[in-house]
This record gives structure tokens, C-alpha cells and sequence, in this order.
């Protein structure tokens, strides 16, 4: 037994501890590990910890000695792992920070917004290009081809950017937004995606989808909302300590989303790289191809590298075999 006592949970936190539900520790972290009840999730933390939708924040997590395979399961009013318990007694719901709060800004000044937002960070990786082009065309089943399951981690880079995307599309969607941005008739992105993501990956997107973000990629998205471009670099720095990188993934699919409000790139970085990384073209359009068309010809030759890392999703030798070749970094 233990003295731990569970302080707040978040929704999804919440609806995942059902008397008489089991499940296992499927992750050990050094501060904190993530639980796995039936086809439900959520994150043990510590009580400083940054707050995410799957969040249960624990007093006393250190007494638990969490390993991964730990049986799991809810019981009255206490959740039970292995020898330990933690006491759900007086555990409170602690609300996600909400979406869509107060009236937004328009059109033009979200989209400068976000592309201030892109402006601070790296620029995605070449793997995840394709995907995210996709995304900012309003082409959500190739988007999800693309990325539901790509890269490595404890959520795969291309379940984070989906994840981030999906938020946005919801509370832009409530601005009469564009058909194909938010109301092209598309299934659920979990649904598409349920086959390729990671388990935990779709746990995330599903939150999402229900406006649940973390509090800093929430603060992001605000921010974008708005039009704030002040708000936008206020945000950034918490959302990159979320997680390895999965924060700046997330920010890369919310940017995605507010790019496809014009259906085009957003505005180039200071380097003069657009959102992918790439070059600008040159003025000499009789020499060469509009920048779109030559992303889609660089994402076509890099097909069956694509096919590879993506039919290889629940195949550890498979993927790591596909991650080598498209050069894929840890999330």
C-alpha cells in the first residue's frame, strides 16, 4: 500500500477510471508513467507537472515503484497498481483550457499569427512534409496516410501534428471557416486514423478532437485564434518543454490548420524558407514548376520510402528499418 492520493484529472482522465476496469502500466517515465485501461489512457504525473488532457496528477507518485506490464485496476475509490493504491477519494475534474472563448480575430491576421508561430520554430522535418502539405490543402485522408504512425517516440511526430490539426480544424470550424478547413465532410481524423497511429497517439487525437489540448498548446491556438502575434511567443516556450518535441509538432499541425483558411503556405520564414523548410522559387516561372507542384514531385519520389515506414506501423524491426531510411529523428 501506499500514501498516494490522486489530485485532479483531467476529462479524459476521468472518464478512463471506471470501477472495475483493468488495465496495465504501459510506460515508465522518470517522473510519472502512463496507464493503460482497456482501450482508455491516462498519464500518472506529478502535481508540478505540465497539465495534458490524459493528465492524473498524483500526490505521493514517488512512493509508487511503477514498472511497465503492472497490473492495474479501479476499485471503488481507489485505483490499484500492483501492491500500491492511490486514493481517487477526493479527486477533482480539472477542465482543459478552452478553444474558443471569446470572438476571434480575422482571417488575415490568424494566418500572420501562425506564421509568426513558424517563424520560432524548426521547420518539419523532410518526412513529415508531404503530410503536412496535405493537411494545409484541406486533404485530410492523404494527410493521414501520410503522417497517422510516422516516427518514433511516445507518440510518433505524425500522430502529434494530427492531433494539432484536429484541435485547430474544431474551433476554427465554428467560424464558418472554409469548406475542406474544418467542414469538408471528411471522417473523424481518429477514425481514419485508428489502423496507423500509435494506441497512445489516438488517445491524444481523440482528445483533441474534443478541443483538449495541453494548457500551452491551447495557449498557442488562442493565441492564433486572435491574432496575437505577442500571445504566440508568449506561448511557444511551454509548449516546446511538452514533451521531446511533441509540442512543437503539435504547433506545427495547429499552424497547419489556420494556413489552410487561405488554402496556401503560409508566409515564408526569415530565412526564406516556406513551412516545409524549402527555398522560395525563383521569379522565372517558364523554367521552373509553381513551388506546390514541386512539393508534390518531391513527395512522390519519395513514395515507397513512405509505403515502407507506414506498413510497417506495429512492426518494430520493420519501422526502425523505414525510420533509417527517411532519416526520421526521435520525438
Amino acid at each position: 500500500m501506499s500514501g498516494a492520493r490522486a489530485l485532479l484529472a483531467a476529462p479524459a482522465a476521468r472518464r478512463a477510471l471506471v470501477d472495475g476496469r483493468v488495465g496495465a502500466v504501459e510506460l515508465a517515465l522518470s517522473r510519472g508513467a502512463y496507464v493503460r485501461l482497456e482501450r482508455e489512457w491516462l498519464m500518472l504525473a506529478q502535481p508540478i507537472a505540465p497539465f495534458g488532457p490524459l493528465s492524473l496528477a498524483v500526490n505521493g507518485l514517488e512512493l509508487l515503484d511503477l514498472s511497465p506490464g503492472l497490473p492495474v485496476c479501479v476499485t471503488g475509490s481507489r485505483m490499484v497498481l500492483g501492491e500500491h493504491a492511490v486514493s481517487l477519494e477526493r479527486m477533482r475534474e480539472r477542465g482543459m483550457a478552452p478553444l474558443a472563448s471569446a470572438p476571434p480575430g480575422g482571417r488575415d491576421v490568424m494566418v500572420t499569427a501562425a506564421a509568426a508561430a513558424l517563424a520560432a520554430l524548426p521547420a518539419p522535418p523532410a518526412f513529415l512534409e508531404r503530410g503536412i502539405a496535405a493537411l494545409a490543402a484541406g486533404r485530410l485522408r492523404d494527410a493521414v496516410l501520410a503522417l497517422a504512425g510516422l516516427g518514433e517516440g511516445l507518440t510518433p511526430a505524425g500522430d502529434d501534428v494530427l492531433a494539432g490539426y484536429a484541435a485547430s480544424r474544431a474551433a476554427l470550424g465554428a467560424l464558418g471557416a472554409p469548406e475542406g478547413v474544418a467542414l469538408d465532410g471528411s471522417a473523424p481524423l481518429s477514425t481514419l486514423a485508428a489502423e496507423r497511429s500509435s494506441a497512445l497517439g489516438l488517445a491524444y487525437l481523440r482528445c483533441a478532437e474534443g478541443g483538449e489540448l495541453p494548457d500551452a498548446g491551447a495557449q498557442l491556438l488562442v493565441a492564433i485564434r486572435h491574432g496575437s502575434v505577442e500571445a504566440v511567443q508568449a506561448a511557444l516556450p511551454q509548449l516546446r518543454a511538452w514533451g521531446a518535441s511533441s509540442g512543437i509538432a503539435l504547433a506545427w499541425g495547429i499552424a497547419a490548420a489556420a494556413s489552410a483558411l487561405d488554402n496556401e503556405w503560409l508566409a515564408p520564414k526569415t530565412n526564406g524558407a516556406a513551412m516545409t523548410g524549402r527555398a522560395p522559387a525563383k521569379d522565372t516561372s517558364s523554367l521552373n514548376p509553381p513551388a506546390r507542384d514541386r512539393r508534390e514531385t518531391d513527395a512522390a519520389s519519395r513514395i515507397q520510402a513512405w509505403d515502407l515506414c507506414l506498413q510497417g506501423r506495429g512492426d518494430r524491426g520493420f519501422r526502425r528499418a523505414a525510420r533509417r531510411l527517411l532519416g526520421c529523428a526521435p520525438i
